[in-house]
C-alpha cells in the first residue's frame, strides 16, 4: 500500500513539537545553490523548441505558445522558454508502507523523523486556510503589489488561491516541440497549465514526489506572482490529516 509521507528533520515534525509550517517557492528553488539535492533551475519552467511553423498552417494549440511578435512570420528553430508565475509549494513523497524513518536517509542525512499525510484533499484545505489567513501583501512580488495598490477595498474581496495536488511526473526533458505547425507535447497526463508544476526531469525520479501547489488569483486580473522568499507560518501540532 502507498501512502504520503513528510520526511523531515525532528524538530520540523508537525506532529511532535513544530509550531510552523514551511511553504517553498518555484523561484527559490531555482535559484537554490546547485549543490543542495532538492535545487531544480527548471523548476516551475518548461521549453518549446519550434522546428517548423508557418502562420497559415500552424494550429492553434501551437499558436498559443508562440509569441505574439512571432505570429505573422514562418518559424524555425527557435526555442520558446515557459516560466510559470512564481507560487508556493509543498511536498512530500509518495512510500510503500510499513515507513521506517531510515527511509529519509536517502533525502538527508538528518531526516530521521517523519509523518504521514491520509487525506490529502483535506491536507491540501488545511494548507489553503493557512495561507489564506497567513499571506499578506508583503509576500507578493513588486509586478503582483502594483495590481494590488489599483483594487478597490471590493475587489480585494475577489482575491482567492486556487489548490492542486498530484504526483509528479518525470520526464527526459521539459521540452515539448512544434514541427510543421503541430505540437506535441512532452506529457500528455498533466493539463497544459500545470506541466511546469508537475512535471521534473528523471534525474529527480527517486524522491517519488507527491506535491501540493498554492496560486493567489484574482478573478479578472490574473495569477498574482509572490516574492522568492519561502514562507514559515505558525500553526499548532495537528494530529495525522
Amino acid at each position: 500500500m502507498v501512502t504520503l509521507v513528510k520526511f523531515c528533520k525532528p524538530e520540523h515534525n508537525i506532529l511532535n513539537k513544530c509550531h510552523e509550517i514551511r511553504f517553498g517557492t518555484l523561484q527559490d528553488y531555482r535559484e537554490m545553490n546547485p549543490s543542495f539535492s532538492i535545487a531544480d533551475q527548471d523548476e516551475g519552467r518548461e521549453y518549446t523548441d519550434i522546428i517548423s511553423a508557418d502562420p497559415n498552417t500552424t494550429s492553434p494549440e501551437a499558436l498559443k505558445i508562440i509569441p505574439p511578435a512571432w505570429r505573422g512570420a514562418t518559424i524555425s528553430y527557435s526555442r520558446v522558454e515557459t516560466t510559470f508565475p512564481n507560487c508556493y509549494i509543498w511536498c512530500c513523497s509518495k512510500s510503500d508502507k510499513p515507513v521506517s524513518p531510515e527511509m529519509g536517509l536517502k533525502f538527508h542525512k538528518e531526516y530521521t523523523s517523519y509523518y504521514e499525510i491520509t487525506d490529502a484533499f483535506r491536507f491540501c484545505e488545511f494548507l489553503t486556510g493557512l495561507l489564506m489567513n497567513f499571506i499578506t501583501s508583503s509576500n507578493f512580488a513588486d509586478s503582483s503589489k502594483n495590481i494590488l495598490q489599483g483594487l478597490s477595498v471590493r475587489e480585494m474581496g475577489e482575491i482567492g488561491v486556487q489548490a492542486f495536488h498530484s504526483p509528479v511526473f518525470y520526464v527526459p526533458e521539459k521540452k515539448s516541440e512544434i514541427n510543421r505547425g503541430l505540437l506535441r507535447t512532452y506529457e500528455e497526463n498533466v493539463p497544459k497549465g500545470l506541466r511546469p508544476l508537475f512535471t521534473k526531469l528523471d534525474k529527480y525520479k527517486q524522491e517519488n514526489e507527491y506535491r501540493f501547489v498554492f496560486i493567489f488569483r484574482h478573478s479578472r486580473r490574473g495569477t498574482l506572482a509572490v516574492r522568492k522568499d519561502p514562507v514559515q507560518i505558525p500553526i499548532l501540532p495537528i494530529a495525522y490529516i
